[in-house]
């Protein structure tokens, strides 16, 4: 379907983290590799539709070890 993946495009990073949970503050996603995207599933299962908060840890090649944050919601509808 349309935006059936949450993608995260980067270039040039040293490292990177991605952590979603649902509303109950429970991990449904970790992932290390970038190309590694959330399907909206949690152990094989579809997520309830909802909102889910997302914590982006990162840092280029070219910084001198400056660990940036981004969180957000993504919201899965069905």
């Amino acid at each position: 379907g349309t935006n059936s993946k949450f993608d995260i495009v980067a270039a040039g990073l040293r490292e990177y983290e991605i952590e979603i949970f649902n509303r109950d503050g429970m991990l449904v996603f970790h992932s290390d590799d970038v190309s590694n995207s959330w399907d909206g599933t949690f152990n094989g299962k579809y997520c309830p539709q909802g909102a889910y908060v997302y914590i982006i840890r990162y840092s280029f090649r070219n910084q001198k070890g400056e660990t940036l944050v981004r969180k957000g919601n993504v919201v899965i509808v069905y």
